[in-house]
């Protein structure tokens, strides 16, 4: 018994879909190429987007606490058993800044040294640590309800002492120059 073959029956031959896969392959690479694209930018755009983001917190919050400065330190007053070796020096080259800021209490409001009459000190330190940029505090703990937290370096902190706030962590370089009252560097 001989069985007759149709041509339906005989399938793909080896060139047939090498060819097929071939074409295949030519139609959907552009499509993968583009898809590919369309995520790289997505992402590129993100990283944008959190770079700028995180610049506007950094500067808003750098801007706030110098509106409502009253001075520029050049050095720590209040302890600070975190600090490095010397304490904290206000210094380009170190990249640290100083800021003293009034003490307020939960309302805001201004606490008042009896003795002098002046509202008591506490500090703002901005230091760097590699590419992060932290912001410390350290309040003065002569002003009874002072509303500042002390904060501490990431490694160090307790439930009474949160960690430093990350400004930035891609932060690359910072220089400052200060103005006396007679605009005079």
């Amino acid at each position: 018994m001989s069985r007759e073959v149709h041509k339906l029956d005989k399938g793909f031959t080896v060139v047939e879909m090498i060819t097929t896969v071939a074409l295949i392959g030519l139609l959907v690479t552009p499509v993968l190429g583009g898809i590919f694209n369309f995520y790289a930018d997505i992402a590129a755009g993100n990283r944008q987007t959190l770079i700028a983001l995180e610049s506007q917190t950094m500067l808003r919050t750098m801007a706030e606490d110098l509106r409502v400065a009253t001075a520029i330190d050049a050095t720590n007053i209040l302890a600070d058993p975190n600090a490095p070796s010397g304490g904290w020096i206000t210094s380009s080259a170190n990249r640290v800044l100083i800021i003293s800021t009034p003490a307020l209490n939960a309302s805001r409001n201004f606490i008042i040294d009896a003795g002098t009459q002046k509202p008591y000190r506490n500090e703002i330190i901005y230091y760097f640590s590699g590419t992060n940029l932290y912001r410390r505090t350290l309040p003065n703990a002569l002003a009874g309800g002072n509303a500042m937290v002390r904060s501490c370096p990431p490694g160090s902190t307790t439930s009474s002492c949160p960690a430093d706030t990350l400004l930035s962590s891609k932060f690359d370089t910072s220089s400052y120059v200060f103005y006396d009252v007679a605009d005079a560097t």
